[in-house]
Protein backbone atom coordinates (compact mmCIF):
# COMPACT_ATOMS: atom_id res chain seq x y z
CA UNK A 1 0.00 0.00 0.00
CA UNK A 2 1.16 3.13 -0.62
CA UNK A 3 0.64 6.75 0.70
CA UNK A 4 0.58 10.27 -0.90
CA UNK A 5 1.13 13.21 1.16
CA UNK A 6 0.20 16.83 -0.48
CA UNK A 7 0.07 20.25 1.30
CA UNK A 8 -3.34 21.73 0.30
CA UNK A 9 -6.00 21.94 2.59
CA UNK A 10 -8.47 22.97 -0.16
CA UNK A 11 -8.99 19.30 -0.74
CA UNK A 12 -12.41 17.61 1.08
CA UNK A 13 -13.93 14.55 -0.04
CA UNK A 14 -15.81 15.83 -2.91
CA UNK A 15 -12.89 16.95 -4.56
CA UNK A 16 -11.53 13.66 -3.79
CA UNK A 17 -14.18 11.97 -5.04
CA UNK A 18 -13.95 14.13 -8.44
CA UNK A 19 -10.19 13.51 -8.67
CA UNK A 20 -10.77 9.68 -8.28
CA UNK A 21 -13.30 9.51 -10.89
CA UNK A 22 -10.95 11.24 -13.14
CA UNK A 23 -8.41 9.22 -13.29
CA UNK A 24 -10.36 6.06 -13.33
CA UNK A 25 -11.53 7.73 -16.94
CA UNK A 26 -8.15 8.43 -17.82
CA UNK A 27 -6.43 5.42 -17.10
CA UNK A 28 -9.35 3.37 -18.14
CA UNK A 29 -9.71 1.43 -14.42
CA UNK A 30 -12.41 1.06 -12.56
CA UNK A 31 -12.71 0.97 -8.62
CA UNK A 32 -12.73 -3.12 -8.57
CA UNK A 33 -9.57 -3.30 -11.25
CA UNK A 34 -7.40 -0.61 -9.45
CA UNK A 35 -8.59 0.19 -5.69
CA UNK A 36 -7.54 3.59 -4.90
CA UNK A 37 -8.39 6.26 -1.50
CA UNK A 38 -8.08 9.80 -1.35
CA UNK A 39 -8.15 10.69 2.36
CA UNK A 40 -8.11 14.56 3.05
CA UNK A 41 -7.04 15.34 6.96
CA UNK A 42 -4.62 16.82 9.15
CA UNK A 43 -1.38 15.15 9.77
CA UNK A 44 -1.29 16.60 13.06
CA UNK A 45 -5.11 15.81 14.22
CA UNK A 46 -4.40 12.53 16.36
CA UNK A 47 -7.73 11.51 15.60
CA UNK A 48 -6.67 11.23 12.10
CA UNK A 49 -2.88 10.45 12.47
CA UNK A 50 -1.57 9.57 15.72
CA UNK A 51 2.05 8.78 16.48
CA UNK A 52 2.45 5.34 17.01
CA UNK A 53 5.77 3.74 17.49
CA UNK A 54 7.29 1.83 14.41
CA UNK A 55 5.67 -1.36 14.18
CA UNK A 56 8.43 -4.28 14.26
CA UNK A 57 5.85 -7.03 13.41
CA UNK A 58 6.46 -8.77 9.81
CA UNK A 59 3.72 -11.04 9.69
CA UNK A 60 0.95 -9.97 7.06
CA UNK A 61 -2.04 -8.17 8.32
CA UNK A 62 -5.54 -8.58 7.22
CA UNK A 63 -6.57 -6.15 4.26
CA UNK A 64 -8.57 -3.09 5.08
CA UNK A 65 -11.28 -1.80 2.86
CA UNK A 66 -10.32 1.49 2.12
CA UNK A 67 -13.26 2.88 0.75
CA UNK A 68 -14.55 3.21 4.81
CA UNK A 69 -11.36 4.64 6.11
CA UNK A 70 -12.06 8.26 8.03
CA UNK A 71 -8.53 8.41 9.23
CA UNK A 72 -4.86 6.71 9.00
CA UNK A 73 -4.76 5.17 11.88
CA UNK A 74 -6.13 1.81 10.95
CA UNK A 75 -3.11 1.81 8.61
CA UNK A 76 -0.44 1.97 11.26
CA UNK A 77 2.39 -0.30 10.44
CA UNK A 78 0.82 -1.44 7.43
CA UNK A 79 1.87 0.91 4.54
CA UNK A 80 4.78 -0.22 2.14
CA UNK A 81 5.65 3.32 0.60
CA UNK A 82 4.79 6.80 1.37
CA UNK A 83 5.82 9.60 -0.44
CA UNK A 84 6.35 13.22 1.19
CA UNK A 85 7.29 15.47 -1.53
CA UNK A 86 7.27 18.97 -1.05
CA UNK A 87 5.93 18.46 1.96
CA UNK A 88 7.97 18.67 5.23
CA UNK A 89 9.92 21.82 4.80
CA UNK A 90 6.66 23.36 5.19
CA UNK A 91 6.77 23.04 8.75
CA UNK A 92 9.18 24.14 11.74
CA UNK A 93 11.75 21.64 13.85
CA UNK A 94 8.88 20.78 16.05
CA UNK A 95 6.35 19.86 13.81
CA UNK A 96 8.47 18.15 11.08
CA UNK A 97 9.43 15.43 14.04
CA UNK A 98 6.21 15.33 15.00
CA UNK A 99 5.24 14.08 11.14
CA UNK A 100 8.28 12.07 10.94
CA UNK A 101 7.08 10.16 14.41
CA UNK A 102 3.54 9.97 12.79
CA UNK A 103 4.81 8.58 8.92
CA UNK A 104 7.18 6.12 10.99
CA UNK A 105 4.61 4.68 12.89
CA UNK A 106 2.44 4.39 9.09
CA UNK A 107 5.70 2.32 7.61
CA UNK A 108 5.53 -1.57 7.43
CA UNK A 109 8.32 -3.48 9.48
CA UNK A 110 9.33 -5.47 6.15
CA UNK A 111 12.32 -4.32 4.61
CA UNK A 112 12.47 -2.99 1.77
CA UNK A 113 9.27 -0.50 2.76
CA UNK A 114 10.69 3.26 2.13
CA UNK A 115 9.44 6.59 2.93
CA UNK A 116 10.82 9.32 0.34
CA UNK A 117 10.55 13.00 -0.67
CA UNK A 118 11.83 15.90 -1.84
CA UNK A 119 11.97 19.24 0.05
CA UNK A 120 14.23 22.24 0.68
CA UNK A 121 17.33 21.73 2.16
CA UNK A 122 20.58 22.92 3.26
CA UNK A 123 24.31 22.70 3.59
CA UNK A 124 23.89 23.38 7.92
CA UNK A 125 20.90 22.84 9.13
CA UNK A 126 18.58 26.39 9.80
CA UNK A 127 15.89 29.21 8.46
CA UNK A 128 16.03 30.01 4.87
CA UNK A 129 14.06 32.61 3.02
CA UNK A 130 12.39 31.58 0.16
CA UNK A 131 9.40 33.02 -2.08
CA UNK A 132 6.95 30.50 -2.55
CA UNK A 133 4.12 31.03 -5.53
CA UNK A 134 5.03 34.83 -4.74
CA UNK A 135 4.72 35.20 -1.14
CA UNK A 136 8.15 35.49 0.96
CA UNK A 137 8.85 32.67 3.45
CA UNK A 138 10.43 31.82 6.16
CA UNK A 139 11.50 27.86 6.10
CA UNK A 140 13.31 25.55 8.82
CA UNK A 141 15.63 23.33 6.39
CA UNK A 142 17.89 20.35 7.51
CA UNK A 143 21.35 19.32 6.28
CA UNK A 144 21.35 15.74 4.52
CA UNK A 145 23.50 14.77 8.13
CA UNK A 146 20.90 16.14 10.45
CA UNK A 147 18.00 14.52 8.11
CA UNK A 148 19.95 11.22 8.75
CA UNK A 149 20.30 11.92 11.95
CA UNK A 150 16.37 12.80 12.62
CA UNK A 151 15.10 9.44 10.79
CA UNK A 152 18.30 6.70 12.10
CA UNK A 153 18.28 7.61 15.96
CA UNK A 154 15.37 9.86 16.65
CA UNK A 155 12.32 8.57 14.51
CA UNK A 156 13.76 4.58 14.11
CA UNK A 157 16.19 2.68 16.14
CA UNK A 158 19.59 3.65 15.23
CA UNK A 159 20.69 0.91 12.59
CA UNK A 160 16.98 -0.29 11.58
CA UNK A 161 17.09 2.44 8.73
CA UNK A 162 19.11 2.91 5.83
CA UNK A 163 19.04 6.95 4.86
CA UNK A 164 20.00 8.16 1.44
CA UNK A 165 19.49 11.93 0.71
CA UNK A 166 21.21 14.21 -2.15
CA UNK A 167 21.31 17.70 -2.36
CA UNK A 168 20.89 18.92 -5.80
CA UNK A 169 21.29 22.67 -6.62
CA UNK A 170 18.33 25.20 -7.76
CA UNK A 171 20.31 27.70 -10.37
CA UNK A 172 17.25 29.61 -11.04
CA UNK A 173 17.88 31.65 -7.58
CA UNK A 174 20.09 34.45 -7.29
CA UNK A 175 21.28 33.15 -3.76
CA UNK A 176 22.80 29.63 -3.81
CA UNK A 177 19.25 27.67 -3.30
CA UNK A 178 18.92 23.33 -2.84
CA UNK A 179 16.60 21.03 -2.71
CA UNK A 180 16.93 17.51 -1.25
CA UNK A 181 15.91 14.36 -2.43
CA UNK A 182 15.58 11.49 0.27
CA UNK A 183 14.60 7.96 1.06
CA UNK A 184 14.34 6.15 4.04
CA UNK A 185 14.16 2.43 3.92
CA UNK A 186 13.64 -0.23 6.77
CA UNK A 187 16.05 -3.15 6.67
Amino acid sequence: MVIHFVNDCSYSRSTCAEFLQLSHELFKTTPASYPVCLLPGDVFDPAFLSISAPSDDVSPAPSIDLTSLKSLNPLHGRISAINASKFFHLFNEEKQLHVAKALAGLLSAQPGSVICGYQVGTLEQGMVNTIIRGSKHQLFTHSPKTWSSLWDGEVFEKGSVKVETELVEIPLRVEQFFMMKWSVVRL
